[in-house]
């Protein structure tokens, strides 16, 4: 997208977009004034939002400092696995032992975050940060190790100096940049170029605060009477068509904050030079081309270490011939790889909302996954029947899931 910025007719979109937004701020403002006689922005939610801001950097510390255990364990490791022959037995006890100790720092890394979380009350929207927090570190950290698993198991015993683990800033450079994927080295910019940080580090709070804002006006206002009416199944489908485009705005706004103005503020702080965090998903006609485009980071981690690795081990549990092998191979794996990542998505709805109602699960994990096998359709029509699924699909989970949020909050349970 900073690309087509550079061309002025999508400038001049971006530029109505954003003055679209200040008009519509005026608009809010001016009736503020004029029904209420005060400026109502609503900064009550941007203040619950962050209420007890102090125990939630408590909880990123605690989980940023153990994240350096599974490194010293890995160099230690690294260094003691020479001291045995490579057809000894007690090597590979040694390297079960480890993996071991690796699968049991995951899980406690997975469940420590939640009890705290639940335990402090966080308000849904620091809860879900702060989840997503937590599964970027266990993505880095899982990366880190199967990328240099191979390096560390391929060095000889006689080669005293060398271990195959990387150094230490290596790691934490790797823990900061905007990828998921590791490697040695990445490109790199030749300096940082600090006006564009703060661009977009004011593009991130120019969102949010209009988000919160406008929530009032395109979310709330229709929300409210399921607070002290009857929820009905007719009211229910109302509220989803009402929610058809503010949702998709949502979404989109979404998306622009954290794919392209964070990703690149923290990419331009740290001179990392491989800013291909998305790709042109919004022209995609297909859902197998949307979802390759839609979220770069995270779909080249599923597929450099779940799909890829998933792929291996099945290929041995084969006998047919070497094609019927492959397509049998790459489906499992590719349904797999979508039900692991419908269920960590709804993971992070689950303990952002307190409560379990998986529509996101049933969406991505089933829906989703039939979605990726139907035909690509050309032109402006597969555009827009892309365009009208995501609306839909997008209305839906804000529909089922606000409901059911204010539901518990305010109504009776029986």
């Amino acid at each position: 997208m900073t690309e087509l910025y550079e061309i002025n007719h999508i400038k001049t979109i971006y530029n109505i977009f954003t003055t679209s937004f200040i008009l519509l701020f005026i608009n809010i403002v001016i009736n503020d004034l004029l029904t209420h006689h005060t400026l109502k922005l609503n900064f009550d939610m941007i203040l619950w939002n962050i209420d007890g801001l102090e125990y939630m950097v408590l909880l990123w510390v605690l989980m940023f400092i153990p994240s350096f255990i599974p490194y010293i364990c890995f160099r230690l490791w690294a260094r003691t696995r020479k001291n045995f022959s490579s057809s000894n037995w007690c090597l590979q006890l040694w390297d079960y032992f480890w993996i071991g100790i690796y699968l049991v720092f995951q899980g406690a890394f997975l469940v420590f975050p939640p009890i705290f979380i639940l335990r402090n009350s966080f308000p849904p929207v620091a809860s879900g940060v702060l989840i997503e927090e937590q599964l970027r570190m266990m993505m880095k950290i899982h990366a880190f190790i199967r990328s240099n698993f191979s390096n560390v198991v391929s060095v000889k015993s006689e080669e005293k100096q060398c271990s195959g683990c990387p150094p230490i800033n290596k790691y934490v450079y790797f823990h900061f940049a905007p990828t998921l994927v590791y490697r040695d080295e990445y490109p790199r910019t030749d300096k940082i170029r600090w006006k564009i940080v703060v661009w977009h580090f004011c593009e991130v709070l120019g969102i949010l605060f209009y988000v919160f804002c406008t929530n009032e006006q395109f979310l709330f206002s229709h929300l409210r009477p399921f607070w002290d009416e009857k929820v009905t199944s007719v009211r229910v489908l109302a509220l989803f068509f009402c929610l058809l485009f503010p949702s998709l705005i949502l979404l989109i706004f979404g998306f622009y904050l954290f794919f392209h103005s964070w990703m690149n503020a923290f990419a331009e702080l740290l001179r990392f030079g491989d800013r291909m965090f998305y790709q042109d998903w919004w022209t995609t006609t297909s859902f197998q081309a949307y979802y390759r485009s839609w979220n770069v980071v995270v779909h080249d981690w599923i597929f450099e270490y779940m799909y890829s690795d998933m792929t291996n081990a099945f290929s041995s549990s084969f006998n047919n011939n070497k094609t019927t092998q492959t397509t049998k191979c790459r489906f499992l794996s590719r349904v797999l790889s979508f039900f692991v990542s419908a269920i960590f998505h709804e993971y992070v709805i689950i303990v952002s909302m307190r409560f379990c109602y998986p529509v996101l699960l049933i969406l991505f994990g089933g829906v989703g996954v039939a979605l990726f096998y139907v035909p690509k359709k050309n032109g402006a029509t597969g555009n827009i029947y892309m365009w009208l699924c995501i609306s839909i699909g997008t209305s839906m989970l804000m529909t089922a899931y606000c409901v059911e949020y204010f539901a518990r909050r305010h109504c009776s349970p029986y």
